[in-house]
Protein backbone atom coordinates (compact mmCIF):
# COMPACT_ATOMS: atom_id res chain seq x y z
CA UNK A 1 0.00 0.00 0.00
CA UNK A 2 1.35 3.14 -0.95
CA UNK A 3 1.35 5.97 1.64
CA UNK A 4 1.46 9.87 0.62
CA UNK A 5 3.03 12.30 3.65
CA UNK A 6 4.08 16.01 3.83
CA UNK A 7 7.88 16.55 4.76
CA UNK A 8 9.95 19.81 5.23
CA UNK A 9 13.38 19.47 3.95
CA UNK A 10 15.68 20.25 7.27
CA UNK A 11 18.86 19.47 4.81
CA UNK A 12 17.99 22.62 3.05
CA UNK A 13 17.32 25.41 5.11
CA UNK A 14 18.18 28.51 4.24
CA UNK A 15 20.35 30.89 6.64
CA UNK A 16 17.00 32.87 6.94
CA UNK A 17 15.72 29.74 8.15
CA UNK A 18 13.10 29.12 5.49
CA UNK A 19 12.95 25.65 4.48
CA UNK A 20 11.04 24.04 1.24
CA UNK A 21 8.18 21.50 1.33
CA UNK A 22 7.62 18.49 -0.72
CA UNK A 23 5.15 15.77 -0.58
CA UNK A 24 6.66 12.42 -0.46
CA UNK A 25 5.39 9.14 -1.96
CA UNK A 26 6.45 5.63 -0.75
CA UNK A 27 5.42 2.18 -1.93
CA UNK A 28 7.20 -0.83 -1.89
CA UNK A 29 10.22 0.52 -0.70
CA UNK A 30 10.29 3.13 -3.57
CA UNK A 31 10.27 6.79 -2.51
CA UNK A 32 9.34 9.21 -5.25
CA UNK A 33 9.07 13.32 -3.84
CA UNK A 34 7.04 16.66 -5.81
CA UNK A 35 8.30 19.93 -4.90
CA UNK A 36 5.55 22.21 -3.37
CA UNK A 37 6.94 25.46 -4.73
CA UNK A 38 6.72 26.98 -1.09
CA UNK A 39 9.16 27.42 2.28
CA UNK A 40 7.92 27.73 5.42
CA UNK A 41 9.93 28.81 8.36
CA UNK A 42 11.26 25.69 9.88
CA UNK A 43 11.51 26.14 13.41
CA UNK A 44 7.81 26.68 13.10
CA UNK A 45 7.25 22.90 11.16
CA UNK A 46 5.65 20.09 13.32
CA UNK A 47 6.79 17.10 11.51
CA UNK A 48 4.09 14.98 13.65
CA UNK A 49 1.13 16.25 12.35
CA UNK A 50 2.52 17.80 9.00
CA UNK A 51 1.87 21.38 8.87
CA UNK A 52 2.76 24.41 10.56
CA UNK A 53 2.92 25.94 14.00
CA UNK A 54 0.38 28.09 15.29
CA UNK A 55 3.27 30.71 15.67
CA UNK A 56 4.29 30.67 12.29
CA UNK A 57 2.86 34.00 10.92
CA UNK A 58 0.73 32.68 7.58
CA UNK A 59 -0.20 29.70 9.77
CA UNK A 60 -3.81 29.72 8.31
CA UNK A 61 -2.99 29.73 4.41
CA UNK A 62 -0.36 27.35 4.83
CA UNK A 63 -1.88 24.85 6.72
CA UNK A 64 -4.78 25.07 4.24
CA UNK A 65 -2.87 24.71 1.44
CA UNK A 66 -1.49 20.97 2.91
CA UNK A 67 -4.51 19.93 4.05
CA UNK A 68 -5.60 20.81 -0.12
CA UNK A 69 -2.72 19.07 -1.51
CA UNK A 70 -2.60 16.26 1.00
CA UNK A 71 -6.54 15.00 -0.10
CA UNK A 72 -5.72 15.78 -3.25
CA UNK A 73 -2.64 12.95 -3.41
CA UNK A 74 -4.71 10.55 -1.49
CA UNK A 75 -7.95 11.00 -3.98
CA UNK A 76 -5.29 9.99 -6.58
CA UNK A 77 -3.55 7.11 -5.12
CA UNK A 78 -7.24 5.69 -4.30
CA UNK A 79 -8.51 6.22 -7.89
CA UNK A 80 -4.93 4.55 -9.07
CA UNK A 81 -6.05 1.76 -6.96
CA UNK A 82 -9.12 1.13 -8.12
CA UNK A 83 -8.24 1.33 -11.78
CA UNK A 84 -7.05 -2.34 -11.51
CA UNK A 85 -3.42 -1.06 -12.75
CA UNK A 86 -0.40 -2.08 -11.57
CA UNK A 87 0.40 0.87 -9.23
CA UNK A 88 3.83 2.19 -8.92
CA UNK A 89 5.75 5.40 -7.07
CA UNK A 90 6.71 6.46 -10.29
CA UNK A 91 2.69 6.44 -11.48
CA UNK A 92 1.41 7.70 -8.66
CA UNK A 93 3.57 10.72 -8.78
CA UNK A 94 3.00 11.38 -12.35
CA UNK A 95 -1.09 11.19 -11.49
CA UNK A 96 -0.37 13.86 -8.52
CA UNK A 97 1.87 16.36 -10.24
CA UNK A 98 -0.98 16.00 -13.01
CA UNK A 99 -3.78 17.02 -10.53
CA UNK A 100 -1.44 19.14 -8.57
CA UNK A 101 -0.23 21.02 -11.99
CA UNK A 102 2.80 22.96 -11.70
CA UNK A 103 4.19 24.73 -8.28
CA UNK A 104 3.70 28.18 -8.56
CA UNK A 105 7.10 29.64 -8.49
CA UNK A 106 7.21 27.62 -11.81
CA UNK A 107 4.49 29.96 -13.63
CA UNK A 108 7.23 32.87 -13.49
CA UNK A 109 9.25 32.13 -16.32
CA UNK A 110 12.60 33.06 -17.40
CA UNK A 111 11.37 35.22 -20.83
CA UNK A 112 9.18 37.47 -17.78
CA UNK A 113 12.33 37.80 -15.57
CA UNK A 114 14.53 39.45 -18.62
CA UNK A 115 11.93 42.06 -19.48
CA UNK A 116 11.29 43.07 -16.17
CA UNK A 117 14.73 43.53 -15.94
CA UNK A 118 15.46 45.01 -19.20
CA UNK A 119 13.24 47.86 -18.20
CA UNK A 120 15.47 49.07 -15.03
CA UNK A 121 18.75 48.46 -17.62
CA UNK A 122 20.20 52.02 -18.51
CA UNK A 123 22.08 51.69 -21.13
CA UNK A 124 24.60 55.06 -20.88
CA UNK A 125 26.70 55.27 -23.98
CA UNK A 126 25.89 51.66 -25.03
CA UNK A 127 23.23 51.73 -27.34
CA UNK A 128 24.00 48.21 -29.10
CA UNK A 129 23.89 46.36 -26.21
CA UNK A 130 20.41 47.66 -25.35
CA UNK A 131 19.38 46.53 -28.85
CA UNK A 132 20.78 43.39 -28.06
CA UNK A 133 19.60 43.12 -25.00
CA UNK A 134 15.97 44.20 -25.98
CA UNK A 135 15.69 42.54 -29.30
CA UNK A 136 16.70 38.65 -27.83
CA UNK A 137 13.42 37.99 -25.60
CA UNK A 138 11.00 38.95 -28.14
CA UNK A 139 12.97 36.28 -30.59
CA UNK A 140 12.23 33.37 -28.17
CA UNK A 141 8.84 33.06 -28.26
CA UNK A 142 8.63 32.59 -31.55
CA UNK A 143 11.43 30.25 -31.50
Amino acid sequence: MATVSIELRTDRVGPNGWAPVRLRIAHRGTKRYIRLGFKVLASKWNSDREEVTRAHPDQKEYNDDLSEIKSTAQSALRSENRARRVVTARRLKGEIQKRLGPPEEAAYDVLSFAEERLKKYSPGDQLRTLDSYTSDPRKFPTF
